[in-house]
Parts: C-alpha cells; sequence; structure tokens
C-alpha cells in the first residue's frame, strides 16, 4: 500500500463525520497542535509462557519487538533514536515491569507510487526485550472445570514532541501474518539427545508432520505449571480507533485450562469417597432397628463433612465476578445440605427420612460434574480443531519456520497497508485468507472501535466451501 493511499485513508476516516469523504485533511482547531500519523511496522516474536513470579495464578508472555517507524523526516532520520513507548494492559511499560530497550538503528526502505516509481521512506528499527503480564479471565466455568483466557494488550503510545503529537498506526503485511506476529522458530532439542545417551538408542528424528511440530510448538510455548494452554496457536486483532482514524494496539490471547484429569483426582475422587462412605453409613444406621449408636454416626460424618472443607477451595470459582448460584456454589450448597441431613441419626428423631433424602441429594449431584465433563471435553475439542484448520494454512500457523520469509528493508514496504485500508470490504475480499471481521462485531451500531482479526481456518474452510457450491447446499437442507 503506497504513502498516498495511506494518507487518503486517514483523511476519509477523518472526514467521515461530515460527509465530505475526500482529500479534506481534519481542521485544527485554533491553539490546538498539529496531529500526524505515521505507519509502524511492529513485529512480536512469541518465545514462551512462564508463570508470573509476582502473582500466584498469573501468567506472563516473555517475547521480543521489533519497531520499526516509517514516513520519518530527515532530521528525525539522522537521530536515529525515534521509537514510540508501549502500553501493556493500559499501563504504560518501563524496563522495571519487564520491558527492556536492545538497540536502535536508523532504516530506509522504499514503496512503489500510483505512476510506478521508487520513492524513499526513512525510518527507524528498535528492538526491545520484553515480559509482559498476562490478564487471567475466566471464559467459561463448567464445574469442575475452568476454560480462562489468558490476554495481552499491546499498546504504542503517541508522542508529543512540542510541535505536536505524532501517532503509531499500525503497518501489516498483506500475505503473510507472520510478519506482525510469530513464533520464535524452534531449534533442535537436547533433551532428546540426552535422553538417548542414558538409555543407550539412537537419537530419533524430529516428527515434521503437523501434529508434530504443534506438539514440538507445546513444549516451546508451554513452559507454565499452573495452566496447560489448550493450542499454541493465539488469537489475535487489531483495534482500529474510528474516530482517531489509526489503529495503535493489537490484543492476543490464549486458551489455557487446569488438567482435567488434576480436577478429577483433587474433587471428583474426593466427594466419590465421601458420597460412597455416606451411604454405607446412612444404610447400616437405617437398617439398625433402633438405629446405630449416636455419637459413632455422627463421627463418621463429621469426618467427611471435614473432608468436604478440606476440597472446599478446589471446588469454589476464582473467577473476578463469581456468580453466588453459580455451577460450583450450587454444587457447594447441595453437598453440604446433604451431609447436614445425612448427619441426622434414626436413634434421636425416630425418622430415617432425612438420611435417605440426604443421600439421594448428594446422589443426584453428580449429575452436575458428570454432564460437565462431557460439555467440557467438547468444547476443548471444538477450540482445537479451529485451531488444526487454521494450521493447514502455513503463513497461519505463527511459526518462524522456513517457508517464513523475514522482511528486509530491501524488500520495500508494497506488501503491507494500514489497518483503516485492510477494513475496507473490497480489501478484506482480497486479503480473507489472512484477515477477517466479525458479523456480529460489525453488526454493532455505533462506537470509535472496529476490530481486524487474524482469519481463522473456519472462515478459510466456509470460503473454499461457498467456492466449491458447498455453502447454497447447505441452505437448502
Amino acid at each position: 500500500m503506497t504513502n498516498e493511499n495511506h494518507e487518503n485513508a486517514v483523511q476519509q476516516q477523518a472526514c467521515m463525520k461530515d460527509g465530505s469523504g475526500g482529500e479534506e485533511k481534519k481542521e485544527v482547531k485554533k491553539g490546538k497542535k498539529p496531529e500526524k500519523t505515521v505507519r509502524v511496522k511492529n513485529v512480536f516474536m512469541m518465545k514462551k509462557l512462564i508463570d508470573s513470579p509476582e502473582e500466584e495464578d498469573g501468567i506472563q508472555l516473555i517475547g521480543t519487538f521489533i519497531q520499526q517507524v516509517f514516513d520519518l523526516t530527515e532530521e528525525q532520520y539522522e537521530k536515529k533514536d525515534f521509537e514510540f513507548g508501549y502500553r501493556f494492559n493500559e499501563t504504560t511499560a518501563t524496563e522495571e515491569t519487564g520491558l527492556q530497550k536492545r538497540r536502535t538503528e536508523s532504516l530506509a526502505t522504499t514503496e512503489t507510487m500510483k505512476d510506478g516509481t521508487k520513492k524513499d521512506i526513512l525510518g527507524a528499527r528498535t528492538t526491545y526485550q520484553a515480559q509482559i503480564p498476562l490478564v487471567v479471565e475466566t471464559l467459561i466455568s463448567l464445574f469442575p472445570y475452568r476454560i480462562v483466557t489468558a490476554t495481552a494488550t499491546v499498546e504504542l503510545s503517541s508522542l508529543n514532541l512540542g510541535e505536536g503529537t505524532i501517532r503509531p498506526d499500525l503497518f501489516l503485511h498483506t500475505k503473510d501474518p507472520r510478519n506482525n506476529i510469530a513464533i520464535q522458530g524452534l531449534k533442535p532439542d537436547a533433551r532428546s539427545s540426552l535422553l538417548s545417551v542414558a538409555m543407550g538408542e539412537k537419537t530419533q528424528k524430529k516428527d515434521a508432520t503437523l501434529a508434530g511440530i504443534t506438539e514440538q510448538l507445546f513444549d516451546k510455548l508451554d513452559k507454565m505449571k499452573k495452566y496447560d494452554i489448550v493450542h499454541p496457536y493465539p488469537k489475535v486483532y487489531i483495534e482500529y480507533e474510528k474516530k482517531k482514524a489509526y489503529a495503535p494496539r493489537f490484543v492476543l490471547s490464549f486458551y489455557c485450562i487446569t488438567s482435567g484429569f488434576a480436577k478429577i483426582v483433587s474433587i471428583i475422587l474426593p466427594v466419590l469417597l465421601v458420597t460412597f462412605i455416606t451411604i454405607i453409613n446412612v444404610y447400616q444406621d437405617v437398617n439398625t432397628p433402633l438405629g446405630e449408636e449416636v455419637s459413632s454416626h455422627l463421627q463418621v460424618m463429621s469426618g467427611m463433612t471435614l473432608t468436604a472443607v478440606f476440597i472446599l477451595p478446589e471446588i469454589i470459582d476464582p473467577s473476578n465476578r463469581n456468580n453466588i448460584f453459580g455451577q460450583s456454589n450450587i454444587y457447594v450448597i447441595l453437598v453440604f445440605l446433604s451431609l447436614i441431613l445425612t448427619s441426622i441419626p434414626k436413634a434421636v428423631f425416630k425418622t430415617q427420612v432425612p438420611e435417605i433424602i440426604g443421600v439421594v441429594i448428594m446422589f443426584a449431584s453428580f449429575v452436575l460434574p458428570v454432564v460437565n465433563t462431557i460439555r467440557y471435553y467438547g468444547i476443548i475439542r471444538r477450540i482445537k480443531g479451529e485451531s488444526m484448520l487454521q494450521s493447514d494454512n502455513q503463513s497461519h500457523r505463527f511459526l518462524g519456520e522456513k517457508s517464513y520469509k523475514q522482511w528486509n528493508a530491501k524488500d520495500g514496504i508494497d506488501e503491507y497497508a494500514v489497518t483503516a485500508e485492510l477494513l475496507k470490504p473490497e480489501n478484506l475480499k482480497g486479503y480473507g485468507d489472512v484477515y477477517m471481521t466479525r458479523e456480529e462485531e460489525e453488526a454493532e451500531e455505533g462506537g470509535n472501535y472496529r476490530r481486524l482479526w487474524w482469519s481463522t481456518g473456519t472462515a478459510n474452510k466456509k470460503k473454499q466451501d461457498d467456492n466449491n457450491g458447498e455453502g447454497d447446499k447447505g441452505k437448502g437442507r
């Protein structure tokens, strides 16, 4: 995309309110300093996800930023030190909070103008090492399972240099999104060699299939002990501000879970044990003519109650907006209600009804985790399935492998475009296998933001089905 198109896109957005839609620039109010937008190619290379040393359930994403700013003046180019600051999750990033600047250098490239001539573009390149805290939020809570999102919002801050404000507009590759966000290339794993030496076997070659590469990506990215990522490919979108006509930020999210088997061991099996012993205790009390000894009955039930109290922290949903009528809370209420009823000895109240009702409630409460287990693994399969479809397209694997050609200044910037240009309907059709918008978001009226998503596998498959006529067949059924 040429600089002329970039300026036109910005001007059209700025004039959208008054309907002029042409070359007219935004009016500068008297006393207000002028604003300028420059294109920024901001590459993020992801390295690994680790447990946060500062937060008990926190996650941090380690990676490298390569910030390349274009459209600089000769004076700014000569200084060799032009850069935009970062904000992580709406907080200014500093060296103390995990952003370390490595080096800055000047940069010169070219772009092809409409008349076919080459124009020199001056810029600057700055490299950073980043440790980004992710915002962990409960997405789906299906007792005893929880699917969370670990999200990083990365924003480039505008500059005020005295003569006016300079805003960063993310500059995206139109064919290979790995030139925007990628996973650092895989390296040979020394562990396989060490294992072969220890076992006295030959070193096995790495599985080069799609499933094998995906497994290697899990090993590379997932260094967490608290959570597991559902899939190594994140969900990514660029956020475009319509009012100011630029896109300064991107949002990246991973689906994460705690081990399903760990939940079974830590919650389901202990509760199953409590239920089993409670049923035996109630059966013995009910089938004793005068009821078993009260103290003996209460001792057993006290032990069961104590067991339930110990597993209580594992049951309660720790989400920041916990609903009192949420599934985990309802389950806790049912368990303790059943324990209360089954603790009522027959010998005291001369009836066995409360105990029987308590056993029925305790047994019935198991329906919830069983149903949720089926639903949970269905959701996980869907998430993984979409990611695997997405990885059918090499450039969507995020992996900086052999097929990934890293940008060089000699290549020019003709294959790049600003977000405003990519969001145009005619361009979305052309770049539909790389970027997309979501219908439910586009249908919302008003608002100051639009989102440009990395295209997903389901979008690619739907497009292929439509091209093959399968979409029409589906409508006719």
